[in-house]
């Protein structure tokens, strides 16, 4: 617990570093184009906004409850709770951050939407939302499921044709195996045309399955509050090593 929040406090007094680090570039940039002071004030206050965008999505809602747990537990709610625990981190170290589902429902009209294409509508609209902010990244929660009730294990996607996705999965699976799960031997894979948010994506987005809930022992820790927090706390850090190596 005590290294939890010795990780929590380090994050966000890096977060607090990197923008008073932008702020002050922003102060030099400004001085040195000879602006007055009054602008020079407004480029501090404008480089210390939330930034950069990140888009947090609950995989499935409404009618589409995703895998079924060995409890019987549905996917979707413990997509939604993570990615609610994570964006809640995001937020606090000064991110902005834009959710593609706040409720448990499918993104589509039912007063528009064709029979048959609800589903085909929910990805397109994920996917608009995804990319609607230029340099934005946006990660996926997800569970995964298996025959074999032994199979185990987050695995990292990513979208193959965006710069910087990879890296960022990478961070993932590896803070999660190193501080969460390490016996965990999975490797980050690349999308090949299987998932429709990866292969369309138009910014660095990754798809996390957080663990199978066709295994037993790993679905009872994913219904877990405590680990639900702490896996959003493990990504969270990942995804702050990649922003401050990429900003």
């Amino acid at each position: 617990f005590s290294m939890r929040i010795e990780m929590r406090t380090w994050v966000k007094h890096f977060a607090v570093g990197l923008l008073s680090l932008l702020s002050c570039t922003a102060l030099f940039y400004h001085l040195s184009l000879g602006e007055d002071l009054v602008t020079v004030t407004a480029g501090i206050h404008t480089a210390a906004e939330p930034s950069p965008t990140v888009v947090i999505d609950a995989g499935h809602g409404g009618e589409d409850c995703g895998a079924v747990g060995v409890s019987g537990v549905f996917e979707k709610e413990l997509n939604y709770k993570i990615a609610t625990y994570l964006s809640a981190e995001l937020r606090s170290a000064g991110c902005e951050v834009i959710e593609t589902r706040t409720k448990d429902a499918l993104l589509y009209d039912p007063a528009t939407v064709e029979k048959g294409h609800k589903k085909l509508t929910d990805l397109s609209s994920r996917l608009a939302i995804a990319s609607a902010t230029p340099g934005a990244i946006a990660v996926s929660i997800h569970m995964n499921s298996f025959p074999s009730p032994s199979s185990h294990g987050l695995q990292v996607w990513y979208s193959p044709g965006q710069a910087g996705a990879k890296d960022l999965a990478e961070k993932i699976q590896r803070n999660v195996t190193e501080r969460l799960q390490p016996d965990n031997h999975r490797k980050v894979k690349a999308s090949t045309g299987s998932i429709y948010l990866l292969d369309r994506a138009e910014n660095p987005t990754v798809l996390i399955e957080c663990g199978f809930l066709t295994n037993p022992e790993e679905c009872a820790r994913l219904e877990s509050t405590a680990y639900q927090k702490e896996l959003s706390f493990v990504i969270f850090g990942a995804i702050m090593e990649y922003i401050q190596e990429t900003l």
